[in-house]
């Protein structure tokens, strides 16, 4: 972001910058929730087996 910032410093920046944080969170949160689901699916197979 830096090198965005020194080459363009007017609006490119900006628009880079919530592109990135945008994508950041959406990937976190896929992330979480894939994780959470696989635990989930893991823990009710683990309670129907026993």
């Amino acid at each position: 972001m830096e090198l965005v910032k020194g080459l363009c410093p007017i609006g490119v920046p900006v628009i880079a910058s919530a592109y990135f944080d945008i994508f950041d969170g959406l990937l976190q949160a896929y992330v979480f929730v894939f994780l959470t689901s696989l635990y989930m699916a893991e823990a009710i197979e683990d309670e129907e087996q026993h």
